[in-house]
């Protein structure tokens, strides 16, 4: 038997360098991090002014982050900046970690001050992008940001297969994030334990480049470069890369340029070119009016870009490819069933969703057996593994489950040619993994795949992949392994009639009370800790 992700296809799901992933002492064990890596130069580094307001200098706090939240209007869009008293508030779900050229590394819960300045003074993109990811995410959010003033993508990131010499600042762009993962759980404590997941790359630079003739000439396609070997670094073909446009610079030439490289046919998909040209405020009424290459230190410019560019990944994020259907299967045979679940109406968030194949589906007694808890059926027979993994946004995801029950994987094992315990195990990891993906938190519980005596010739290949499942949900805390298989065998090991309908596949009354009395505990216990 072929390993399950070869089958499929799958594009690979952001999983960040494996290497960093260790695993450290936490509250939530092995769940998940959402990391994005911020990379460019002294625009990413960060010159919106915050505060500042000397007349001779800051030309008396116009255009500073005070007097733009000083308006009511913009008060009240950016409410989540300041608190109740009028200070700055830090958030507690999304996190930077950045080391400056000059000075200490900032590391810590989202805030104004991680620009490259010290002090809290100033900001980056990294605030408008990190409001963005952190709202539209239920899973904490890490910024990695990696910038320097005055490089260039030609020379000083130039890429490895540009040609020439790699840039010194491809390599330590690297470097630091892979610093910042294994630092993790020094410079962010609450963050320890979580498994650390690349999800996209925002890069915002240009000015170098539009500098110099020759390296603007080059810039689209080295931008293509950049990004098709920063997806071949982290091993995720489909990669999702944010392009900031260079708005302050007049040339339209340029920014053409930036453009192009994001549409390059070999790294399009999954690219997103983001204008930024609209936001350049006019030096009057910026805090520097000599600093048209810092965007005249406008602190609205910076923080509307940055939310221009979180806005752009957390749709690419959102958009990634669906997993494909594997050879000589057909996931689409159950689009009616499917239908039907959506055209049953309004479903109030926070109920336990059993999703899965038929004896789910025939379970009548759900509602009763785990009253008072609310549950939702989205079984559908006949279904294998793949099935659930390929339709878990429509059966699961939407519904925003207080916890999730899967019983999937016995139709795997049937018939002449049945998988094999390894493939059942790797669609239960792809079926977590893609609902990790769609950002949904939920506990999952798995329910043994049951030993019927219709298919006692596989009862080895059913007692291993339910070990196997069982391994993966021990080493996981949001993941529960229910053994409702052991109490279905008799005296000699031997799948028992009893339990089963007159077809010897499906549980009879007594089957299904045995297993609500498994089942039920733990779905009580996982709903009343979910706080719905």
């Amino acid at each position: 038997m072929h390993s399950i992700r070869n089958l499929w296809r799958t594009a690979p799901l952001a999983l960040g360098l494996a290497a960093f992933t260790a695993p450290l002492v936490a509250q939530e064990p092995n769940a998940v991090l959402r990391v994005f890596l911020l990379a460019g130069q002294s625009n990413m580094e960060g010159q919106g002014v915050v505060d500042l307001d000397d007349p001779r200098d800051y030309n008396g706090g116009r255009g500073t982050l005070d007097a733009f939240l000083d308006d009511a209007e913009n008060a009240a869009e950016f409410a989540d900046l300041r608190d109740a008293d009028g200070r700055y508030a830090a958030r507690s779900d999304v996190f930077v970690t950045y080391r400056p050229a000059n000075g200490p590394k900032k590391a810590g819960p989202l805030d104004v001050g991680f620009a490259v300045y010290g002090g809290k003074h100033h900001i980056g993109p990294e605030l408008g992008i990190g409001r963005v990811l952190g709202d539209r995410f239920g899973e904490p959010v890490l910024l990695v940001k990696t910038a320097w003033g005055g490089k260039s993508l030609h020379v000083d990131f130039r890429p490895p297969t540009a040609g020439g010499e790699v840039g010194p600042f491809y390599v330590q762009m690297l470097d630091e994030y892979r610093d910042a993962i294994a630092s993790l759980g020094e410079d962010h404590p609450t963050l320890a334990g979580r498994t650390p997941r690349l999800q996209g790359v925002v890069w915002f630079q240009g000015w170098n480049d539009a500098c110099d003739r020759d390296a603007g000439a080059a810039y689209a396609a080295n931008l293509a470069h950049l990004i098709g070997d920063l997806r071949a670094e982290f091993d995720d073909p489909a990669l999702p890369f944010v392009v900031g446009e260079t708005g302050n610079w007049s040339g339209e030439e340029f920014r053409t340029a930036q453009r192009t490289g994001c549409a390059d046919p070999r790294v399009a998909a999954g690219t997103v070119f983001v204008p930024t040209r609209y936001l350049l405020r006019s030096a009057e009424e910026s805090p520097n009016k000599t600093h048209g290459h810092h965007w005249f230190g406008n602190a609205e410019s910076y923080l509307r870009a940055g939310t221009a560019f979180g806005e752009a990944m957390a749709s690419l994020v959102a958009a990634r490819p669906r997993p494909a259907i594997p050879a000589g299967e057909d996931a689409l045979r159950w689009s009616h069933d499917i239908s039907a679940f959506d055209a049953a109406g309004y479903v109030a968030p926070g109920a336990v969703v059993f999703v899965g194949s038929s004896s789910i589906r025939l379970w009548s007694t759900l509602a009763e057996d785990m009253a008072p808890v609310p549950v939702l059926n989205r079984g559908f027979g006949g279904s294998r593994i793949y099935d659930s993994v390929f339709w878990s946004d429509r059966l699961v995801a939407r519904y925003q489950p207080s916890a999730i029950v899967v019983f999937a994987g016995t139709n795997d094992i049937s018939g002449d040619e049945p998988r094999s315990a390894a493939f059942v195990a790797e669609g239960f990891d792809a079926l977590v993994e893609d609902l990790r993906r769609q950002g949904t938190e939920a506990p999952i519980a798995y329910i043994a795949i049951s030993p019927a005596p219709s298919r006692a010739r596989h009862q080895q290949i059913v007692e291993e992949a339910n070990r196997l499942i069982a391994a993966r949900c021990a080493a996981d805390p949001t993941l529960h392994f229910v053994d409702t298989a052991t109490g279905l065998l008799d005296a000699d090991g031997k799948p028992d009639p009893r339990w089963f309908r007159s077809d010897q596949l499906h549980l009879n009354a007594d089957g299904y009370a045995h297993w609500a009395a498994k089942i039920r505990p733990l779905v009580h216990r996982l709903h009343a800790e979910s706080g719905r």
